[in-house]
């Protein structure tokens, strides 16, 4: 896409009521023209020009289309990475991500910002724009809410996924301990005691570039292919990040062995006063040693006791035992925009606006949704058209996800809803039939066949962490593209041809069925 200036001037006629967007099709070219990014924002690793280039060279495909929006001056800017498609603008961000906003630098008006953007967008005619995930009570993304709302979109908000955190501040290991359930207190002194005594046990905590480092991130990926975690999607991503991080001072890099061998590993990152936790992997031939807990607790001491840092932050999921190492639970929330002077934007919010209406009253709430201990939970996307609430009322039930309610598609779930099954669909198309099934939660999508299927795949079930749906697909597009992440999905879904990949992927190929 061309680099376009487009300048906003404001009713009052001070200098901070003049904001220019201005898109670049890439971070290089726009720090070209604004050199000042380079300069370390303060804040999470995730709104960092260094994470935003690590990801996009090593850790996503690349977006059909991508815009990198600044918008501001010399004196105060920020930049917004952003993936475009069919009409709909989303986040440049994907399961690696925990959190996403924009990059700072200087001290300005960021209400200004929010509503140059929002007119922005709405003078492009886009459909949807959807950004997550992130913390809502962030002041750009209130601002950013409002003034979408008063640029015409139809704004709401949704559930992504919870976060465990730990308010520290001053708070020194002891202390930390001292608080800690009686169980796990018991599970850290009983497993560091036991360790410590064997001669052959060591760790180390890596913070800078060099052989050290070189050394550790092998280690870390010998103990990752002994775990129980699948390969990572794309291989070089973890190595370039851990990288990235030492040359800012931010990473600390866990290992644990016994008798020189890698046993378990953890990257953690700090920045600012908060400490990350980003990867956890040990080798289950030594879970019983306890050796994941005690490097935990080892990393738990030298941020609290060596980097005296405010807080710690588990991230990702709703894992019940990250609530024995921290004390608060909050959201991690997305925000969705439709745009109703567009056809597919007036469309898309109606039937979102529509399900979030309807649903209560057919008996499909947030609460059976997202589970009873979330506080914060949001029904988005979700289109029930009389479905029986009974069908969501146990944590045992099998579920079904349909990708795509074609014919196929819609024979499927209307044979799985027969026999009892709960059955969700998700379809991007919004004349599809289907759509208006009884058979099923529908939940609209931007693509059911392209690499944006999922991180929505992995968003439903990370909202459902009770559960581990079979996922049906319908038609050769999105069964390529989920057999390129296969090792991501099994992670959360069952799928009947998980274990024989190669196989199916052969099979796509139609001239070939004869020859085999």
């Amino acid at each position: 896409m061309p680099h376009t200036d487009i300048n906003f001037v404001h009713s009052d006629t001070t200098p901070e009521s003049s904001s220019r967007v201005e898109v670049f099709n890439s971070i290089a070219e726009a720090l070209k023209v604004y050199p000042r990014f380079k300069i370390m924002p303060a804040g999470g690793i995730f709104e960092t020009l260094s994470w935003f280039e690590t990801l996009i060279a090593h850790g996503t495909e690349r977006p059909e289309s991508a815009w990198v929006l600044v918008c501001g001056d010399a004196s105060h800017a920020i930049l917004l990475p952003l993936q475009t498609h069919n009409g709909q603008v989303s986040a440049l961000s994907n399961y690696y991500a925990s959190l996403y906003g924009p990059v700072v630098y200087g001290a300005g008006d960021l209400q200004v910002k929010a509503r140059a953007l929002a007119r922005w967008f709405k003078r492009q005619n886009l459909n949807t724009l959807n950004f997550r995930p992130m913390n809502l009570v962030d002041d750009f993304w209130v601002a950013m809410r409002t003034a979408l709302r008063e640029s015409g979109f139809l704004v709401d908000a949704y559930f992504c996924f919870a976060n465990w955190y730990l308010p520290c501040e001053e708070m020194r290991w002891s202390e930390y301990l001292a608080a800690r359930p009686s169980r796990l207190k018991n599970t850290i002194i009983r497993s560091r005691k036991k360790l410590e005594a064997s001669v052959d046990f060591e760790y180390v905590i890596v913070r800078e570039p060099g052989d050290a480092l070189d050394r550790a991130i092998e280690n870390y990926e010998t103990v990752y292919a002994r775990s129980w975690k699948q390969p990572e999607p794309f291989a070089s991503f973890i190595l370039n990040l851990c990288h990235a991080a030492a040359a800012n001072g931010w990473l600390r890099l866990g290992i644990a062995k016994l008798s020189g061998q890698p046993v378990a590993a953890q990257i953690w990152f700090v920045k600012d006063g908060v400490a990350s936790i980003y990867k956890l992997a040990y080798d289950e031939a030594f879970a019983s040693r306890g050796v994941g807990t005690v490097l935990t607790a080892a990393l738990f001491e030298y941020c609290l006791d060596q980097d005296r840092v405010r807080e710690i932050d588990f991230l990702t999921g709703d894992e019940s035992y990250k609530a024995e190492w921290m004390s608060r639970r909050r959201a991690r929330e997305g925000v969705i925009a439709f745009n109703p002077t567009t056809l597919h934007g007036l469309l898309n919010g109606g039937a979102h606006f529509g399900s979030r209406l309807t649903a209560p009253l057919l008996g499909f709430t947030a609460k059976a949704r997202f589970g009873k201990t979330n506080k914060h939970a949001r029904t988005e996307f979700v289109r029930d058209r009389g479905m029986k609430s009974t069908t969501t009322s146990t944590s045992n039930v099998i579920e079904a996800l349909v990708v795509g309610l074609c014919a196929h598609g819609l024979t499927l779930t209307r044979a799985l809803h027969r026999n009892g099954v709960p059955v969700f669909a998700f379809e991007q198309h919004n004349r599809n039939p289907g759509l208006w099934t009884n058979s099923a939660h529908v939940i609209q999508v931007a693509d059911i066949n392209g690499d944006a299927l999922i991180q929505d795949l992995i968003d439903f079930a990370r909202s459902r962490p009770h559960k581990r749906p079979i996922l049906f697909l319908t038609n050769d597009r999105m069964t390529e593209t989920v057999a390129r992440h296969v090792d991501h999905i099994r992670e959360y879904f069952d799928l009947s041809w998980s274990d024989n990949v190669a196989d199916i992927v052969a099979l796509l190929n139609k001239s070939n069925i004869e020859s085999r």
